[in-house]
């Protein structure tokens, strides 16, 4: 045969036939016999996956334990609210209401620093020296000006009384040539003459007058001058303004103080003191606490300084700025008697304590559980309590199937712990809620979990509370 013969096989595909008599090509067979039963194939296991997905997906086993529900008697007078920790927030010491800076009052080269950091310094001591070689000629200058001016101010005066002087005389001779002019003793012309030179006399005394003045003048001014050069020399010694413990020394021998720089520091500072009878905690307080702060609040202060003391102290200044980097408000208080191991910029860990029921503050809010009823829950399930806000996990099984349940991060609002291991919840959850247990770490919102109850659920034991 010499051309092919093309025909259409049972499969619907076509085929060439060549003249030798049996290559076949097949172009649509690969479609129909494997990509479409493939993808067929394929369809149906992910829906059959999809439909089986929680139990492929494999679940995270965790301890659950039972929120606690006790009523309370009826009429039950349970008194003001207990000192509870509103805030607990980190923060450092500092002085209060802030440190004092000791400048110099004048420009030069420090010659000697005679204090160090954390020496005790009375009011009026010297703390530090400059080169005053300077300062002492400029008073020698003064003084030399002065002088000068003095002098020419009792020339000036001399000048005075010597043109007076000289204006009497003449008034002298025009009151005896008025008197010989009308019996005929002088002539007309000289008369005038004279009254001429008594007129310029007069201005004379005039001007000598107001020289006088101008050279005392710059004998005030000279006096002046020379008072500022002592000022000048006296200020190269500078003293403490106050009593209190250096904070820093901010300049050694040999630095140059210049009062027009800028920088950090107060231009021209020499030391900063503190009292140590008044130092305050600067605060941190978390912008969602930050409405729960006002002046007056008893706070706790603690350090790792002293591990065995709590210092008292109160809300002193709430500052109006907050911080937005760190979505925080700063809070001061000041520590009441405070020990001399504090000290700025040791780091502490402040309480600040109120009353729920305090005089002015909103009405409290009813418990979590319904009305008469009050919800407990484990203090292990509690997590990242931050005043009266905390958060726990719940396993909840809405939405969940074949006995798992889902794992909820909640928000609660809380009061005061007992001794039982359990805390009062006010707000964020209700009866029956199931609490998870143990590290968290690794859950996340909304994950499945295997609840598993405690074997010594809290509903055997729980706080005591009246029933």
């Amino acid at each position: 045969m010499g051309r092919d013969i093309r025909e259409l096989s049972r499969f619907g595909s076509v085929v060439e036939l060549g003249s030798a008599g049996g290559a076949v090509r097949p172009r649509r067979a690969v479609v129909t016999r494997f990509i479409l039963p493939i993808s067929i194939v394929l369809a149906a296991a992910g829906v059959l996956a999809y439909s089986a997905r929680e139990a492929l997906v494999p679940t995270t086993e965790v301890l659950v334990a039972p929120v606690v529900v006790r009523s309370q008697t009826a009429g039950t007078d349970t008194g003001p609210a207990p000192a509870s920790v509103l805030v607990q927030a980190p923060g450092w010491v500092e002085p209060a209401p802030y440190a004092v800076t000791v400048p110099a009052l004048v420009e030069g080269v420090v010659e000697s620093v005679l204090v160090l950091e954390g020496q005790a310094v009375s009011e009026g001591d010297v703390v530090a020296r400059l080169i005053d070689a300077d300062a002492r000629l400029a008073l020698e200058r003064a003084c030399a000006e002065l002088h000068e001016r003095e002098a020419e101010a009792a020339e000036a005066r001399a000048a005075v009384e010597r043109e007076e002087s000289l204006g009497a005389e003449l008034r002298d001779q025009v009151r005896r040539a008025e008197a010989s002019r009308e019996s005929g003793g002088i002539a007309a012309g000289e008369f005038a003459r004279l009254k001429l030179r008594l007129e310029a006399q007069e201005a004379a005394i005039e001007a000598a007058r107001s020289a006088a003045a101008r050279a005392s003048a710059a004998v005030e001014r000279a006096q002046v001058e020379k008072r500022i050069a002592e000022l000048a020399l006296q200020r190269t010694t500078i003293r403490a303004p106050s009593s209190g413990v250096v904070l820093s020394r901010l300049v050694e021998p040999g630095s140059r103080i210049m009062l027009g720089a800028s920088g950090g520091d107060v231009a021209g500072a020499v030391v900063r003191l503190y009292d140590p009878a008044r130092l305050q905690a600067r605060v941190e307080v978390p912008q969602a606490n930050a409405a729960t702060i006002h002046i007056g609040q008893h706070a706790e202060i603690t350090t790792e300084a002293l591990e065995d003391r709590v210092f008292h102290g109160v809300v002193s200044r709430v500052v109006h700025e907050a911080n937005i980097q760190r979505n925080t408000v700063q809070v001061k208080v000041s520590i009441e008697d405070p020990d001399p191991v504090l000290k700025p910029e040791m780091l502490v860990r402040v309480r600040i304590l109120g009353n729920v029921e305090r005089a002015g503050a909103a009405p409290r809010m009813q418990p979590s559980g319904a009305s008469g009823q009050t919800v407990f829950a484990p203090i292990a399930a509690v997590r990242e309590a931050s005043g009266d806000r905390a958060i726990v996990w719940l396993a909840d099984r809405a939405g969940a199937r074949g006995g798992h349940a889902l794992a909820r991060r909640r928000e609660i609002r809380v009061r005061g712990a007992d001794e039982s291991g359990f805390i009062e919840v006010l707000e964020g959850l209700r009866p029956g809620d199931r609490l998870i247990l143990g590290d968290v770490s690794m859950l996340r919102d909304g994950q499945r979990v295997r609840p598993r109850e405690e074997a010594s659920s809290g509903a055997k034991g729980g706080p005591d509370v009246a029933d």
